[in-house]
Order: C-alpha cells, then sequence, then structure tokens
C-alpha cells in the first residue's frame, strides 16, 4: 500500500530572473513525494488571483491533493529570490495568503480520519500565530504516526520557543549545518560538534531518526541505537540549488517509510537530490535511469 504524506505549509512562488517559478518547501517535497511513489497531500492556503489559480493547476499536474489548500482573501505568496553561484537568497513577501492557514478543530479531525502516515512541516510557516495554532491542532490529533520536522530557517522567521516546540512535536527532523550551529547555541548555549549535537538532540526529543546535512560534502544520518549512516555525494556540477533540500528530504522520508532501511533511504535521497541541483527547477520529472536505481 502506498504511503500517504501530508505537507504542511506554504505554497508560493518563487520569482527569479522575473519569472514566477512554483515553490515552497512543502509544495516542493509533496511534489517529489508523489514521484517517489506515495500520495501525496498538503495543506495552505491562496489567494483568488491570478498566480493562486496558476498554482492550483500545477499541483494537479504534480498529482498532489491540494483538497486542504484553503481560500484566502489575501494575495498568493510570493518569493523573491536572487542567485549567487548558483545558491539563492530568499526575501519573503509578508501577510500573503500562507500566512492565514485557519484550520479548525472539524477539518483537522477530517484530516486525521484519512490515515495519513507521515506529517510534514517546517518553521517557515509558523511566522503567523494562525498557522502555529493550526499546526498544533493538528499534532493534537495523535493521527500522523511520523511527523518529519524539517528546519529550514528563512531570514527571521524563527524563534526558540517555535523550533523546541516543532522538535517536540517531531519523530524525525533534518537540519543543515548553518542549522545545527544556529540550533546547538540556542537550546543548548554553547556549539556542540555534529555526533554530540545529534545524540544529545535525539534523546532530549526522543527522534527516531536525525539527518543532519552537509551541502555538496553529503549527510550524516543518525538512528537507531547510537548508529549512524553516512551518505557521501557523487560529484555533480550544480545548476540551481532551489529546491534540492526539499528534495532530499522527500525521498528520505519515502524511502525510508517504504523499506525501513536508513542507508538504502539515504543514498537515494541523495541520488534524487544530486539529480535536482543539475537541472533548473525545484520538481523535475525523474529519467528512467534515476527510477530504475530507485526502484520505482
Amino acid at each position: 500500500m502506498n504511503q500517504k504524506i501530508l505537507a504542511f505549509g506554504e505554497v508560493l512562488w518563487d520569482i527569479i530572473g522575473g519569472e514566477p517559478k512554483i515553490g515552497g518547501a512543502p509544495l516542493n517535497f509533496a511534489g517529489h513525494a508523489r514521484q517517489l511513489g506515495a500520495q501525496a497531500g498538503i495543506v495552505s492556503a491562496l489567494g483568488d488571483d491570478e498566480l493562486g489559480r496558476r498554482a492550483r493547476v500545477r499541483m494537479a499536474e504534480l498529482g498532489v491533493d491540494h483538497r486542504r489548500v484553503l481560500p484566502s482573501s489575501l494575495a498568493t505568496g510570493e518569493a523573491r529570490v536572487e542567485m549567487n553561484a548558483g545558491i539563492p537568497a530568499f526575501t519573503i513577501l509578508e501577510n500573503r495568503a500562507w500566512d492565514a492557514i485557519d484550520l479548525s478543530d472539524d477539518l483537522c479531525n477530517d484530516l486525521a480520519r484519512e490515515g495519513w502516515d507521515v506529517l510534514y512541516y517546517g518553521t517557515l510557516a509558523q511566522r503567523s500565530r494562525v498557522n502555529r495554532e493550526s499546526l498544533r491542532r493538528l499534532w493534537s490529533t495523535g493521527a500522523f504516526p511520523r511527523r518529519f520536522y524539517d528546519v529550514n530557517l528563512r531570514q527571521d522567521y524563527y524563534s526558540p520557543e517555535i523550533i523546541t516546540a516543532s522538535l517536540e512535536a517531531a519523530t524525525m527532523a533534518k537540519l543543515n549545518d548553518e542549522e545545527v550551529d544556529l540550533i546547538s547555541r540556542m537550546i543548548y548555549g554553547e556549539v556542540l560538534g555534529g555526533d554530540g549535537f545529534a545524540e544529545r538532540l535525539r534523546n532530549d526529543f526522543n527522534l527516531e531518526l536525525l539527518c543532519l546535512t552537509y551541502g555538496a560534502r553529503g549527510a550524516v544520518i543518525y538512528h537507531g541505537e547510537k548508529a549512524k549512516s553516512v551518505i557521501n555525494p557523487p560529484p555533480v556540477e550544480a545548476v540551481d540549488t532551489v529546491g534540492a533540500g526539499d528534495s532530499f528530504s522527500a525521498a528520505l522520508v519515502t524511502l525510508f517509510g517504504r523499506s525501513g532501511d536508513v542507508e538504502e533511504a539515504g543514498q537515494g535521497a541523495q541520488e534524487v537530490a544530486s539529480y535536482v541541483v543539475t537541472h533548473p527547477g525545484a520538481i523535475q520529472p525523474y529519467p528512467p535511469e534515476l527510477r530504475r536505481r530507485l526502484n520505482l
């Protein structure tokens, strides 16, 4: 049976060189999870405008269930993206539709009854009080056996309270190396080494799996009793890194859920991310050779 993976958070358009490209980490995640064989859905909000209508068409094309994307009187989200040597810098516009994902208790209960296996969430979507309260209502249903927190810090839209609450609700988490140092200082008052930080965070927040990513240097996944898997990436020439981390997360979660094999999931996630960075755009169709290697 296919996994059912639900993403919560922003759907927005990345404006790159004046051209809008559909994005938002939760949608990127859901789009890749769908390609990887999961039933993928998203909870968000869109404006009644041209970008909102285009976003719904794009989600349908990606095969992402968008029945829970709420209508909003606010404009559809946008982020201005400046590229520097292939590395994106984001300016995320405020007071947008995805800041108002207002889930009623009834809607949360409906979602709980739908039997989702995984709930994905990040930090950025929690910049508004409305979204924080909606996400906590989803957590409180106890309906998601796995809850994946992809930290994804953006600008200054985070706080110790948001990060701590998100980790407390999670069963799995992913951080990049810059986030490790920041969160180590924020929570523990000092910068801990990768292994020391990982062991302490896993113990303090009872995480089944913790992944630390290091860009082109690969990733380390901590799981089980003091076990860790080092994932080495193939050498590639990066063209566009937008969405690469989201694709890694989607593959890690989906492949781990399929096989329960951390090493296999990590290697598959690295293959997907390495493919994504060598092509423009956050969500591209996988070529037959990649699909074969991933057993899709």
